[in-house]
């Protein structure tokens, strides 16, 4: 797949309708990974609040929220956070989730490839994907985008009203040429 398809793009307010739209639609596809997105975006004034609070963190690159626009439709069809990213070190996290409705057609594992890309010409070494071991689809993303498997981490994170989850940690470097 290639960004022909889609486009990815900054959220910025002018999405906060469909990025609304796109969470409350696939709320349990998405819920158990990320209920904070879920519970910030319940209504379209929170969601012009989270969008407020992502441009901050943004102007100080803390965190970055990237949408991925299909081009077929139009739609916001994913999201990509660049996030925990720490400067000295030269890290930060991915994390993402694609509407159900495009799931399995290559387009996330794009998408993560292409944001990598922009993390290290930003100047960030290593990238992370924390995933659960039964999150297939998370886990064929991180192999697809060029992400290694390193180790499990145990009691990593908790779901809202469950038991703690052992993640699995999947590293990606910047190759130095």
């Amino acid at each position: 797949m290639t960004e022909e398809e889609f486009n990815i793009i900054p959220l910025e307010e002018i999405e906060a309708q469909e990025l609304h739209n796109l969470i409350a639609k696939n709320k349990e596809f998405w819920g158990r990974y990320f209920p904070v997105t879920i519970a910030k975006t319940e209504t379209l004034s929170k969601t012009l609040l989270f969008i407020a609070e992502l441009a901050l963190q943004k102007s100080k690159e803390e965190l970055f929220l990237f949408g991925l626009r299909a081009f077929d439709t139009g739609l916001l069809i994913g999201i990509i956070y660049l996030k925990n990213i720490d400067w000295e070190l030269k890290e930060a996290e991915l994390a993402y989730a694609i509407d159900k409705g495009y799931k399995n057609r290559g387009w996330t594992s794009s998408a993560v490839t292409s944001v990598s890309d922009k993390a290290f010409n930003m100047g960030l070494k290593t990238l992370i994907i924390i995933a659960h071991k039964s999150n297939k689809g998370s886990v064929s993303v991180a192999k697809k985008s060029g992400y290694l498997w390193s180790r499990t981490l145990k009691n990593e994170f908790t779901p809202t009203g469950e038991e703690p989850l052992d993640m699995e940690l999947f590293i990606r470097k910047k190759h130095l040429v």
